[in-house]
């Protein structure tokens, strides 16, 4: 039997073929990919068929304004000074997700936490390297999703999100939970806002159902504060 090869089953960060079977006469094969799913092709002599689609997702929640009081959390500590960060107050907690943020681009792979609303803030002083879902938005996957992460950590290193202003549009973003589940996302937009622009982020968000976002901050003034968060949008796919 001459072996099966056909162009449309090669494409970037597949796997190939994981499992087959025959029935009727036609060739099924299963094929992984870590980014764009698994697909199923069925081929009859050397013809295959477009893969079989996958099952609609379940359509997101509605964008629930989170906290129009709020400013976007502050995640950046000075490149110029010192910062002595206190002690994380008492019953102050951040809830594992068991989630992980991967951007392919810029290199960065973080564990997801949820960070409470307090006092209408959101206090991110004591993420570290993890990226803190903002509490009132939903869990990647049900909804729109605000995750915040710093830029730097301290005067000498960085934070997760200090490449975040290089992200273009169509950039991957993937977001991994238990036993191998991957949500997708592709960027559509990147913009720079004040701190107190939940209502802009929220108006862009609300034009792409599900949208992941994430915020950082940006522009250090003189005394190690910032101007501006640097907001990226990301549509599931």
């Amino acid at each position: 039997m001459a072996p099966v090869v056909h162009q449309h089953l090669i494409q970037a960060y597949r796997y190939g073929a994981r499992t087959f079977t025959i029935l009727n006469d036609e060739l099924y094969i299963g094929t992984a990919n870590p980014y764009y799913g698994a697909q199923l092709w069925k081929i009859k002599g050397n013809e295959p068929v477009p893969p079989v689609p996958p099952v609609p997702p379940v359509p997101p929640t509605p964008f629930i304004p989170i906290c129009h009081e709020c400013n976007l959390p502050n995640t950046g500590f000075s490149t110029r000074h010192v910062t002595n960060l206190s002690v994380r107050p008492d019953g102050l907690e951040y809830k594992d997700l068991n989630l992980v943020l991967q951007i392919p681009s810029l290199d960065v792979e973080t564990e997801l936490v949820e960070i409470p609303l307090v006092d209408n803030s959101w206090p991110a002083e004591w993420l570290g390297a993890n990226g803190g879902l903002l509490s009132g938005s939903a869990v990647p996957g049900k909804g729109y999703s605000v995750i915040a992460a710093h830029n730097t950590l301290n005067s000498t290193e960085i934070g997760p999100f200090a490449a975040l202003s290089s992200m273009q549009k169509n950039d991957l973003i993937f977001v991994s939970g238990p036993h191998g589940k991957l949500i997708r996302y592709s960027v559509y937009a990147n913009e720079l806002l004040a701190p107190d622009g939940i209502e802009a982020m929220e108006a862009i968000a609300g034009k792409e159902p599900g949208s992941l976002i994430l915020v950082t901050c940006e522009n250090e003034s003189v005394d190690g504060g910032y101007l501006n968060r640097r907001v990226v949008f990301a549509k599931p796919f």
